[in-house]
């Protein structure tokens, strides 16, 4: 299957994309979106994905029924899990037209992931606004963007952004974990943290393991403390840091082995 690109559930024409990439939501940024995995003619965490939407949706289009939209979010679901022998991508985005919400989706076929371990910088973070909800993930990603291209040109992987106390954040498309022994750290929800989907999962496996994760702010002394540091996202799983700022951690460890393992277990 090629890459696709669906207006409502069809092909757009010329016109109908030009017409969107005219919208002011999408120069506003105003265009909340999520991205999900598809392996084996499944989509892991689908019902997270749609809560998700949801939430989003209601926060932003509070004159407007989801339900519209909800039967659209469907039809993609049905397109994009056709096919069960490659593993792709799928974006869905929302973005308003006057009295609707449109939904583009973008499959792709998602090409192996390179999972060695990642070298981070530290920067400031741009701030998620103190009004916006955890859960949104929203169009703008201009000054994260660059941040990691500065990132990129120094031969490193991605960012690790920090609130304005220096405390650990997420990454650029990823929340981040720590680990000091047999505790387990990730940053709290009140800084500039966005309420991950993958994020939440892992919780819940180390919750299931009998493994408590503290929820804190993480200052830079604790952080470069610590023995392992790895990162959740959608679409690559889990996958170490090997450093941020040129301190080390340890090569990946028993205990984040078996919480990969159980992690892709529920992919399946």
């Amino acid at each position: 299957m090629s890459n696709q690109t669906l207006l409502n559930g069809v092909e757009p024409s010329k016109e109908e994309l030009l017409s969107l990439l005219n919208s002011k939501e999408i120069l506003r940024g105003k265009t909340p979106f999520t991205t999900l995995l598809i392996t084996k003619g499944k989509i892991p965490f689908w019902d997270q994905h749609l809560d998700r939407l949801k939430k989003s949706f209601c926060f932003l289009y509070k004159d407007l029924e989801f339900s519209k939209l909800e039967k659209k979010l469907e039809q993609a679901k049905k397109i994009g899990t056709k096919e069960k022998s490659k593993v792709k991508s799928m974006r869905l985005t929302m973005i308003r037209s006057k009295d609707k919400v449109d939904l583009l989706t973008q499959i792709e076929e998602h090409k192996k992931n390179d999972l060695s371990p990642l070298k981070l910088r530290t920067c400031l973070h741009p701030q998620r606004s103190s009004s916006l909800p955890k859960f949104l993930k929203n169009g703008n990603y201009l000054e994260i963007s660059l941040e990691v291209l500065k990132a990129t040109e120094l031969d490193l992987d991605d960012c690790l952004f920090l609130d304005r106390e220096g405390h650990a954040a997420e990454c650029s498309t990823s929340n981040i974990f720590f680990r000091k022994g047999s505790r387990f750290f990730t940053p709290t929800l009140e800084g500039p943290v966005l309420d991950g989907i993958t994020r939440s999962v892992v919780l819940d496996i180390m919750k299931g393991l009998g493994q408590a994760v503290e929820e804190i702010n993480i200052s830079r002394p604790e952080w470069e403390n610590m023995d392992e540091a790895f990162i959740t996202n959608s679409l690559k799983g889990l996958v170490s840091v090997s450093e941020i700022d040129g301190r080390g951690f340890s090569e990946e460890s028993d205990f984040l082995a078996q919480i990969k393992k159980e992690y892709e277990g529920r992919l399946e």
